[in-house]
């Protein structure tokens, strides 16, 4: 479509017809009017076809699946009202000579997300106000339209800046204010409402986190050509918006983010990539297999020791809580790279890959690794891949299945979270959290999610406030979460529980911790539960422990245990002195094999070391592979 543009066919047009929104070569672009609305439809479209989000927005909300539609038809088509600036305009000046037949001298120095509030907030919505659009009552009179356009100019990342500008510096004020007004108000007569819709109440500013994610995720699927191909010629608002909804479908489904359902039935067999002959549940995977999950936000504290099945007890529990309350997915933070990798695999092992044995066969779920080194980790660069097509069974009963990855979700970190399962470091999860560009969009990955974080005691002080802060942000969202630890000190388990217990809303129940070891702590209706349980004998343990001071006492003891055919770790507490411990090790022992491990290798040798490290000391490892190995960490 698309085509040149006579002088009377503009004068013709409705002013806000002669500004573009995206350039591409030569005389290729799209109307600001029509990326306006693509955005929109995306909204739209996610929020009616994601059950989990829409059902989470909901009950922030407080408000019926029509009206909130209708509420983000309206304001996500606003999201670029920065660009009506013609110091934007005038970045394609060719663009500017041809549409509006003007030049301009105006300079684009603020960003048109920061633009868009400006000209909201300094002449919009006054003038909405002077015609009768805006029912507020007087005394929060700006203050929820004004709060309700920041989210939406903030799409890319970030608040708009609030600092006090020159209007006039980046606006025509007449010609633009003008096209910027037609837009809102033939707009407005599209979605068929007579004022500006406004949810007036407090919900609004807390929900505000989660619908800022939205329309920024809404942005980044409109903007994508080769959903919403470029469009120059006048289409009536109506007509462009029922084609736009159809194109937002497609581009639902093309990127991986369309719901899966969980499946009718997984076990805990279900979560070892292969059969295990005479195998017997521990106490702990045994606990799980027999509750019964509440809808609703839940907490729930595993504390076991090494080797009693944590993982496989939280995938089942998360299972549960899917099915519970109508979730699709999980994101499971780990404290490092290494132990990211190692789950990534797991949980993408087997014939019919581990997590997809939790969702319906007919859906495509997405696995996504997410830390700031997965493109190197060749399993998962191996399993970006577009989505397969359907294939025929095998006819042994199983499923042709691979490990999916969308390509979309795939080629950045912030997009990880929203995959159906995702993997990585915690602090990916915990950015959430932070003043960084792009957190909302985490916030939304999480939500409908159930949240897993594996090895909870290794967060010091400053990761335990963050994580503090993103539980009592799930809780707020009625998510769930599952924390797995091998012990976890009193006063961190009374903060996390506090957190969580907050964000749900619920009184801080009576903290009177069972000591017993181990133990399931559940947070539920805002009541607390514990479960002591026992350990399988074959993973009880008796730690002797020793104090040795001087470096001459050490090496005799390394050279015993040598001799012995034993293997030792020695951790230190920087990068400088496990080098220095690897040189003075290899000076001074003979008959060992002393290996080092660190963060500051190149990312090729680390990744090679770090598979190195799990095959000679790993659970699969035997006494042959690991006999008179020192590893230095």
């Amino acid at each position: 479509m698309g085509g040149n543009l006579s002088v009377k066919t503009r004068a013709l047009m409705r002013s806000y017809f002669k500004y573009w929104a995206k350039a591409g070569e030569g005389e290729e672009y799209h109307l600001l009017p029509y990326h306006s609305l693509d955005v929109a439809a995306c909204a739209v479209v996610l929020f009616e076809k994601v059950p989990y989000w829409q059902r989470h927005l909901l009950t922030l909300l407080g408000r019926e699946k029509e009206e909130i539609s209708t509420w983000l038809r309206f304001w996500v088509a606003l999201h670029d009202l920065g660009k009506f600036a013609v110091s934007f305009q005038r970045l394609r000046r060719d663009l500017l000579q041809k549409l509006q037949a003007k030049d301009s001298q105006k300079s684009y120095s603020i960003r048109h997300d920061t633009l868009g509030y400006l000209l909201w907030k300094e002449r919009l919505v006054k003038k909405l106000d002077e015609r009768g659009l805006l029912k507020t009552t007087r005394r929060a009179r700006f203050q929820i339209p004004n709060l309700i356009m920041s989210v939406m100019s903030g799409h890319h990342g970030k608040p708009p800046d609030e600092e006090k500008r020159i209007i006039g510096d980046y606006f025509d004020e007449e010609e633009d204010l003008e096209a910027a007004i037609d837009f809102v108000e033939d707009w407005l007569n599209s979605c068929k409402l007579g004022c500006l819709p406004l949810f007036e109440d407090s919900n609004l500013k807390i929900a505000s986190w989660w619908i800022a994610g939205l329309c920024t995720l809404a942005d980044w699927l409109g903007s994508n050509k080769d959903f919403f191909p470029f469009e120059r010629t006048e289409i009536s608002l109506d007509h462009y918006w029922e084609s736009a909804l159809k194109q937002a479908g497609k581009a639902l489904r093309k990127t991986g983010l369309s719901p899966a359902e969980p499946a009718a039935n997984f076990e805990l067999k279900d979560c070892f990539a292969r059969p295990i002959p005479h195998f017997h549940p521990t106490p702990l995977q045994a606990w799980v297999e027999d509750k019964q999950v509440k809808r609703g936000p839940a907490l729930y504290i595993l504390e076991e020791v090494t080797g009693s099945g944590k993982t496989e007890a939280a995938l089942l529990l998360a299972y549960k809580l899917m099915v519970a309350n109508g979730d699709a997915g999980m994101y499971i933070g780990l404290p490092t790279m290494a132990t990211a990798n190692g789950m990534y695999q797991r949980l993408a092992a087997g014939k019919v890959p581990v997590y997809r044995r939790m969702f319906q066969p007919s859906f495509h779920p997405t696995l996504v690794l997410a830390h700031s080194r997965a493109d190197f980790m060749s399993t998962f660069h191996q399993s970006i891949m577009p989505q397969p097509p359907e294939e025929p069974a095998y006819g042994d009963g199983t499923e042709p299945a691979s490990v999916f990855c969308s390509t979309w979700l795939a080629d950045s970190r912030k997009k990880a979270l929203l995959a159906h399962v995702g993997v990585g470091t915690i602090d990916q999860a915990l950015l959430a959290t932070l003043a960084a560009r792009h957190q909302s969009l985490r916030v939304l990955g999480l939500l409908g999610k159930v949240f897993v974080v594996d090895e909870v005691h290794a967060c010091d002080a400053y990761m335990n406030k963050l994580l503090e802060n993103i539980l009592w942000a799930h809780a707020r969202g009625g998510g769930t979460a599952i924390l797995l630890s091998a012990t976890l000190p009193e006063n961190q388990k009374k903060s996390l529980i506090g957190a969580f217990a907050g964000g749900a809303g619920w009184e801080l129940p009576a903290l009177d911790f069972n000591e017993h070891y181990p133990l399931v702590t559940e947070l539920t209706e805002g009541q607390l539960h514990q479960y002591p349980l026992e350990s399988r004998e074959s993973v009880k343990r008796r730690v002797d422990v020793s104090f040795v001071h001087e470096q001459g006492d050490i090496l005799d003891l390394v050279r015993e245990k040598v001799r012995e055919g034993k293997c030792l770790c020695w951790i230190s507490n920087t990068v400088r002195d496990a080098q220095a411990r690897y040189e003075f090790l290899n000076q001074n022992v003979e008959q060992a094999t002393i290996e080092l491990f660190h963060a500051r290798f190149t990312l090729k040798d680390r990744i090679s070391i770090e598979e190195q490290v799990i095959r000679n000391y790993g659970k699969h490892s035997g006494p042959d592979e690991r006999k008179g190995r020192i590893l230095v960490a």
